[in-house]
């Protein structure tokens, strides 16, 4: 048979390496050109060339490799055995008695002898998975076009000093690493990546990539040159022209062309300040190291909105914006405090209608949640914080760029139940081209623990949006679930973890609600202020297929490095799709998990 002289020529090969190894005499070179790439060569023996033409012609005849990857399949044997010639003999011999394969990844065996070489040589690796991709090189990039109200500006992201590599997963939890390098110019390369499917490593970001050119570039709201406050800086805001206040109100500060940077939203009462009943006007003082600073010159404006509180039939508390202020003038002092005036007079201008008919109970997907979650706006949440509600959010420039503010917010009482069918009318303090937006979802707190017993939180929730546009009387109800049946190195993720391995596998189902178009895994270290959610420390994003050849895993195993041992971690699975531009979401957390 055509394997048992694979596999002979194999031992031939190795014999050739060893004893080229030992003696000086010259060999017969020939030249094995990358076919993807024609200036990327390997220098090896004629004997290993024509030895590599018989092993991929095997490949192609017993493993259904492409027979237009033949070329290719030489390429990576001739450079497989000049780096790794024990591990591409043992490679062969797995070939040869089709031991090579275990499902779907690489037998044990066959990656305990071989796994040196599987690294090199993507087309054998893929033999098991189905998938022919030759090795390339990875080029990827990240733009951020900043985006304000006085048009779009790309900039590079600095990959120079940022670790730049592609891990090809194995059997068992093993992975090859392939590093690449970074450049100022927002790009970065990673030569000689395997396989059909890779996670590609940006800091503490890892893409998966089925043996693609990796984009992540994406929009901020806010212009590219804000300078961020020193300590000592500070805001005071004497405020004149509230609507008499209640505890239920809102008053908010947008400074829309900062966008995403600290400092650029603010309101009251989610900074603990408080009014008093009843007041008019109102001094706030907003400390604000560390946040961007508005400067009229850059053309920044500053708009003050009161959004008072009052009770619909069913209990829900509506706000709507009825007073507000819009500041041109204002080019804050960094290190001392800035005195602002701000008078409140009403909003003006059209009158716009919603329809806000909420079906609450399509977002109470409580199976598929973490069976310790407690609704948000539950009272008896010890962590209690926004509750769930539907909003109208408004802000410049194009659609998911982020940095908006509120026209009405609608917070039901706590609970699953339906909300009454609502009509609310509103003006806008901003201008019409402005985009607009209706959000809805439910929000849980999930209480955790440190292994001290220091008491953190986690966030589930459900998402839904769509441009106003579209609102008509249409029900805002969940389109997407969280997924299902989450586990940890394949034991459920709702219970007490304690793991033995710094690198497991979280696995999941999809969602029994929607069909994802990208799934992103948050690993989150549990520490620091009580009360807090932690710190993410990686993340791992599963975009769209590009060509849709390879489908998306679901399933990660943390690479190396990630998780310490003696330390407490919970991990996030979100979920998302796009529906008219606009982005769905849903979130599940696991349990700690204690390596």
């Amino acid at each position: 048979m055509l394997f048992d002289m694979v596999r002979r020529l194999g031992a031939f090969v190795m014999f050739t390496v060893l004893t080229q190894c030992v003696s000086p005499a010259p060999r017969e070179d020939a030249v094995v050109v990358n076919p993807a790439d024609p200036g990327e060569k390997v220098s090896t023996s004629t004997s290993t060339a024509q030895v590599c033409g018989t092993i991929c012609d095997a490949l192609v005849a017993e493993y259904g490799v492409p027979k237009g990857l033949r070329a290719a399949c030489i390429w990576e044997c001739a450079s497989g055995f000049e780096s790794s010639p024990d591990g591409c003999y043992e490679l062969v011999a797995c070939i040869a008695d089709h031991s090579l394969c275990s499902g779907i990844d690489i037998s044990a065996s066959c990656m305990a002898k071989a796994g040196a070489c599987l690294g090199t040589w993507g087309l054998a690796n893929g033999s098991c998975r189905g998938c022919w991709k030759p090795s390339r090189t990875i080029r990827g990039k990240q733009l951020v076009t900043y985006v304000s109200e006085f048009g779009s500006e790309p900039k590079p992201e600095d990959y120079s000093a940022t670790t730049i590599a592609a891990h090809l997963p194995g059997a068992a939890g093993t992975e090859y690493v392939f590093p690449g390098t970074g450049s100022a110019d927002g790009t970065y390369l990673i030569p000689k990546v395997p396989g059909c499917g890779v996670w590609v490593q940006v800091g503490k970001t890892y893409t998966w990539s089925g043996n693609q050119d990796v984009d992540t570039s994406y929009a901020y709201q806010g212009r590219n040159n804000a300078k961020l406050a020193s300590d000592g800086t500070t805001f005071t805001f004497n405020v004149t022209g509230l609507v008499p206040w209640t505890q239920d109100d809102w008053l908010e500060y947008f400074a829309p062309q900062l966008g995403w940077y600290p400092g650029a939203f603010w309101g009251i009462p989610f900074d603990e300040t408080v009014i008093p009943d009843l007041a008019t006007t109102f001094t706030w003082q907003m400390i604000a190291s560390g946040n961007a600073l508005p400067d009229t010159s850059q053309g920044d404006v500053l708009y003050f909105t009161h959004l008072p509180a009052s009770t619909l039939g069913d209990g829900s508390l509506l706000r709507v914006a009825q007073k507000a202020a819009r500041i041109d003038t204002m080019t804050a002092k960094d290190g001392v405090d800035n005195p602002v005036t701000v008078s409140l007079t009403d909003i003006t201008g059209p009158t716009l209608k919603a329809h806000i008919d909420w079906r609450r109970s399509t977002y109470a997907l409580g199976a598929d949640l973490n069976p310790s979650s407690i609704l948000a706006g539950d009272p008896s949440n010890p962590f209690f914080q926004d509750p769930d509600s539907v909003g109208l959010l408004t802000f410049p420039g194009q659609v998911n760029v982020g940095a908006s503010a509120e026209l009405f917010l609608l917070e039901p009482p706590s609970g699953t139940a339906d909300v009454a069918p609502a009509d609310i009318s509103f003006r806008t303090p901003y201008p019409a081209d402005w985009s607009k937006e209706i959000w809805s979802a439910l929000t849980w707190n999930v209480p955790l623990t440190d292994r001290t017993g220091k008491k953190f939180f986690a966030v589930e929730r459900v998402l839904a949006t769509l441009p106003f546009e579209k609102l008509g009387t249409t029900p805002l109800q969940a389109r997407l679930g969280p997924v299902k049946n989450p586990k940890i190195d394949g034991e459920p993720a709702f219970g007490q973890l304690t793991g033995t391995s710094l690198t497991p596998t979280v696995s999941w189902e999809p969602p029994a609600l929607g069909s994802p178009q990208s799934y992103e895994l948050s690993v989150v270290a549990i520490g620091g202020q009580t009360g807090q959610q932690g710190k993410q420390v990686a993340r791992f994003v599963i975009p769209p297929s590009a060509d849709g050849s390879v489908p998306a895993p679901t399933r990660v195993t943390l690479v190396p490095g990630i998780l310490q041992a003696n330390s407490d971690y919970f991990f996030r699975i979100i979920v998302r799709s796009v529906v008219d531009q606009r982005t769905d979401e849903a979130s599940v957390v696991t349990a700690e998990y204690r390596p």
